[in-house]
């Protein structure tokens, strides 16, 4: 079974020499959000092991997340949607949360900024409504840093199921630049005074929730946009915004051997030049793939590349042949070896340690079981650290 659900949420942040990936996703279990991030300053540039917060809600279908400048250098700032209701995240030192902000969400994913309107910078917030889509800001400059009652517009579209939103260097300080999902179409909006728009620029999109950037490709920046494809794999498109009417291309589909693609999320790094694209998918069998675009010549998708959130769980047992600390891991990569590092406690004066490592095998699907015979005397605590050494990705587990 899958250890996660809903939309996933890529950022490269600031922290870090050349910036860590910074990646977010709802999980499949009944509560919280799990959180994850990339050393990009060192050697493979290894994943973290994966962490759970805000398990105090009952359930989280989709999030957003940005990096603000609030605080040094920037908090992590996260809205969660939970069955209807829209929950607020923040981290500087760790997460804080939830707080709810609005109700009346009742499908798709929320999208936030942080935008250049204000001098601080304000919080810019779009999600599906009832029909169209809500609006709501955050008064940074303001005390107490009030947000907005919602707004609505683009009615006249229906049911909106997922949405995207930036804001462009078109307008000043920018204007938003906004696309949206009904059924397998894709609609254009942008606001300057007010919203304009839909626009469509694109069918067959197969579910899931688009995502859009501006890019440092071109004098302008071109905007890049990604969507689940009906028939498997990934559609893209890009807008030559250096060009007369600034035409979009047609689709071109990658990543079919991903399988269905039900969520996604996409950033242009600081790696290659002017910066690779980075996206990383949710197939519909709960598996996160990674993706990447170089900057040129070829301007190739690389990948699919299994992105592995393993679990482990540990369980005292009595046998024939003894007493031992059994491992069981799932969600780590099919066939491989990982390596499990253990430490079993007895309290008392002094506290026993029982310390070593096991290496063992996955199964098919991506499973394993291993049992870690006890030496010592009534056992207290047992903690073990499982590397999956095909993705050096870990996992953590605590009895």
């Amino acid at each position: 079974m899958s250890v996660v659900r809903g939309n996933p949420v890529l950022i490269q942040s600031r922290f870090g020499s050349t910036g860590n990936f910074e990646f977010a996703i709802p999980s499949s279990k009944p509560r919280g959000i799990v959180f994850l991030w990339r050393d990009n300053d060192a050697a493979g540039m290894p994943w973290s092991a994966p962490t759970t917060f805000g398990q105090n809600a009952e359930r989280y279908d989709a999030l957003t997340m940005i990096q603000s400048n609030f605080g040094s250098p920037g908090n992590l700032e996260m809205i969660s949607r939970n069955r209807n209701n829209l929950n607020f995240f923040w981290r500087d030192s760790q997460w804080n949360g939830p707080i709810q902000i609005a109700s009346g969400a009742d499908r798709g994913n929320p999208v936030l900024i942080q935008s250049r309107f204000g001098t601080k910078g304000n919080f810019e917030l779009v999600y599906p409504g009832n029909t169209g889509i809500n609006f709501m800001w955050r008064n940074n400059d303001a005390v107490g840093m009030p947000w907005s009652a919602p707004t609505t517009f683009g009615q006249n579209m229906g049911i909106v199921e997922a949405l995207t939103m930036i804001q462009s260097n078109f307008g000043n300080p920018g204007n938003l630049e906004l696309i949206a999902r009904t059924g397998d179409k894709l609609n254009f909006f942008w606001r300057d005074s007010q919203w304009n728009g839909p626009i469509q620029i694109a069918s067959g999109a197969g579910g899931g929730n688009p995502v859009l950037i501006q890019s440092r490709f071109g004098t302008r920046g071109n905007f890049e946009l990604v969507y689940p494809a009906a028939n498997g794999g990934i559609n893209f498109m890009w807008r030559n915004n250096d060009a007369v009417g600034m035409p979009w291309s047609a689709p071109t589909t990658f990543g079919q051997n991903a399988g269905h693609i039900i969520a996604l999320t996409m950033i242009q790094s600081n790696f290659g030049n002017p910066g690779n694209l980075e996206l990383i998918a949710l197939n519909s069998t709960g598996h996160l793939n990674f993706f990447w675009r170089d900057s040129g010549p070829n301007f190739a998708w690389n990948g699919p590349f299994r992105m592995v959130i393993g679990s482990a769980a540990l369980t005292a047992v009595q046998t024939q042949a003894g007493r031992f600390i059994r491992v069981d891991g799932s969600q780590f990569s099919q066939n491989a070896n990982v390596a499990i590092s253990y430490d079993i406690v007895v309290d008392g004066s002094p506290t026993t340690h029982q310390t070593g490592q096991h290496r063992d095998t996955t199964d098919a699907n991506g499973s394993f079981s291993d049992d870690i015979k006890v030496n010592i005397g009534a056992v207290s605590g047992a903690q073990v650290n499982v590397v999956d050494e095909n993705t050096r990705m870990h996992a953590d587990a605590f009895i």
